[in-house]
């Protein structure tokens, strides 16, 4: 430790044993006790708070690592759902017959209103060279470029499967869940199904709703699509441009969230980034009340040792008052001054100590005093003998 230090740790007790030698004595006993009992007091509310935030905050964090495989779930569900009803589009004979004739016409009969109802976003069915029968789109998709090479192939294999594939336009890109299934007749594969819907908001939304969770996707690190609020995903537009999405807590608009990173593959090894945040509202909300009422207990709890200790010193500098007080009367002569002994302490050996001090004083100046009494009368009779005598 520098010399530097040494003086200043000097000069700090010099300069406090100066000011607490000056305090009268009731606050020279109180002050000492309530300034350890505030602290440790203050101190453990404090630690109380941060045990409660951070203890919530963590199960909050498994929970959102638990959220993960339910998202996974949800995206797995939608795939499934998909590729049901891809079997049902293919379902009976009149797909696999049309498909033979090469009628698109009652293709697209059987197509058409089943798109509209399952608000699907693309209907593809090929032959078995993988070339494109009917293709309806949602606009969106109409400048789309879909890698579905992969997909081709295993159907033409005839396997029926689910899953992502992805699609470009320009410089953006697109992941869109697809369910695919072949189309057969008796002469083995003739050719596929593939229905597919985009990954939007309203997918999200209706994800977020099953998971009670806001999720949002990027694809080359650009969002496509987010189920949080319009003004919470611009300020997350933002801050996604300037942060590391790796992070477990983030504050977006004010508002503060834990956040969970998940991966899904899609068939041509593209990879969809999914991020799942889940608000800490609640966990603020509950911190502040917490807050509020341990601010509270702790006032009226600061407020009730302050007038305890002070009245415990009060008490204990009267008496110290009431042996010093006795003690100057016994000096200007009053010797049967006495200091009554109630509690049997320290104070109380002190007034005992001074009871004794009083006593021997009284019994010594009575002792003296009959002395000087039997010289008085001892001088009086040698002067009367002395008169007789003359």
């Amino acid at each position: 430790m520098s010399n530097t230090k040494i003086q200043l740790i000097f000069k700090f007790k010099n300069i406090f044993r100066s000011y607490y030698s000056n305090l009268p004595l009731k606050q020279k006993i109180s002050l000492p006790f309530l300034s350890v009992f505030l602290t440790i007091w203050f101190l453990g509310n404090f630690g109380i708070i941060y045990y409660f935030y951070h203890n919530i905050e963590q199960r909050q964090l498994k929970e959102v690592e638990g959220i993960a495989g339910l998202v996974i779930q949800e995206f797995q569900r939608q795939m499934n759902k998909l590729y049901l009803n891809a079997k049902l589009l293919v379902g009976g004979t009149t797909m696999s017959k049309a498909l033979e004739t090469g009628n698109k016409t009652e293709i697209l009969k059987k197509i058409i209103p089943l798109k509209a109802s399952l608000s699907l976003d693309i209907v593809q069915v090929i032959d078995k060279n993988g070339n494109n029968i009917i293709d309806l789109r949602n606009p969106i998709l109409n400048q789309v470029k879909i890698s579905d090479r992969v997909v081709i192939s295993q159907i033409i294999n005839g396997v029926a499967f689910s899953s992502i594939i992805t699609g470009k336009e320009f410089n953006n890109s697109r992941s869109i869940l697809i369910g695919a299934t072949p189309i057969k007749s008796n002469q083995g594969v003739i050719g596929g199904m593939i229905i597919g819907t985009t990954i939007n908001n309203q997918l999200l939304d209706e994800i977020s709703t099953e998971t009670n969770k806001y999720i949002v996707a990027f694809q080359n690190k650009e969002i496509i699509a987010s189920s949080l609020p319009i003004n919470e995903k611009f300020y997350w537009d933002k801050f996604h441009q300037k942060h590391d999405q790796k992070l477990n807590k983030i504050k977006i608009d004010e508002h503060l969230y834990i956040v969970k990173n998940i991966n899904l593959f899609a068939l041509d090894g593209t990879k969809l980034e999914l991020t799942a945040l889940s608000p800490l509202a609640d966990l603020e909300e509950a911190t502040q009340q917490l807050v509020i009422i341990i601010g509270l207990f702790s006032l009226l709890g600061s407020v009730i040792v302050i007038l305890v200790g002070y009245s415990l010193s009060n008490i204990i500098a009267n008496r110290i008052t009431t042996v010093t007080s006795a003690t100057e009367e016994l000096a200007k002569g009053d010797l049967k001054m006495r200091v009554p002994v109630v509690y049997n302490d320290e104070v109380d050996k002190l007034a005992e100590g001074f009871n004794l001090m009083a006593q021997k004083l009284e019994e010594r100046e009575l002792k003296i005093k009959l002395k000087v009494q039997k010289l008085e009368e001892t001088l009086e009779k040698f002067l009367s003998s002395e008169e007789t005598l003359e």
